[in-house]
């Protein structure tokens, strides 16, 4: 079944039971009807919706769609917030390119960071795009591997040109106000939750704030971020000792 009114394919979902929820962000027909077709004969129970954005569309959703598949133009800074908060509460991300070969670098990014689950490319032959869309729906991950190379090629390239002296390393100065705020309280070895109650913010905005500074300062994790702030404050400070991380008192 596949609707473009999330209230009508809401009610028809709910009156068949087990169905579960397929979101498809971007134009209309970005995915074949061959390929739906396809799907729906293999999953008769996915209740299919279209949107043309995802903020749009999830407040229809109750609980929230099983995989939220995105079509590649749709990927903004915005976009990958959504992406973010969607993953953490269990929904498979996936974008679609038109060629696994010509992925754009707002796709090499997510992919990258850690955004996404998988990439499905229509270039693919059906019987191929298919065997990936049903690991990805059944909690599996799918990079073609010409994706997953020039997700890495501008990490080296970028770790080369800062050692040859050609790019400064990020630094603490590209955070706001609220991300060193976030940082400051990490580097204590608080969670997030702890956090969260500190500054009257929900734990989903402290996790975006924590994935933006990790982006931003090119650390590996959360730890690693907060070890470059400790080495940017005892460098201002003029201190000679760096201090270990420790838990609040």
């Amino acid at each position: 079944m596949i609707s473009d009114d999330p209230e009508t394919t809401e009610r028809g979902q709910r009156s068949r039971s087990g169905a579960i929820s397929l979101l498809l962000v971007g134009r209309d027909g970005f995915i074949p009807d061959c390929n739906i077709a396809s799907v729906m004969n293999e999953f008769p129970l996915l209740a299919i919706h279209h949107a043309g954005t995802i903020a749009g569309s999830l407040a229809e959703f109750d609980p929230l769609p099983r995989a939220v598949l995105i079509q590649e133009a749709c990927i903004t800074e915005a976009t990958e917030l959504e992406m973010l908060l969607l993953g953490s509460h269990g929904s498979r991300i996936v974008v679609v390119v038109e060629n696994a070969k010509q992925t754009s670098s707002a796709v090499l990014h997510v992919v990258a960071n850690g955004l996404v689950h998988g990439i499905l490319a229509m270039n693919l032959p059906l019987e191929i795009w298919l065997l990936a869309f049903r690991l990805l729906l059944r909690g599996g991950e799918f990079v073609p591997i010409s994706v997953a190379r020039l997700s890495l090629r501008p990490a080296r390239n970028g770790a080369a040109d800062i050692a040859s002296g050609g790019l400064s390393p990020p630094t603490i100065a590209a955070l706001t106000e609220r991300e060193l705020q976030v940082l400051e309280m990490v580097s204590m070895g608080c969670s997030n939750s702890v956090i969260a109650l500190r500054f009257s913010l929900s734990e989903n905005t402290i996790k975006v704030h924590v994935h933006n500074i990790i982006s931003k300062l090119n650390a590996r994790n959360r730890t690693a971020a907060a070890a470059k702030y400790l080495e940017s404050t005892r460098k201002s400070a003029g201190a000679t000792n760096v201090f270990p991380i420790r838990g609040p008192t």
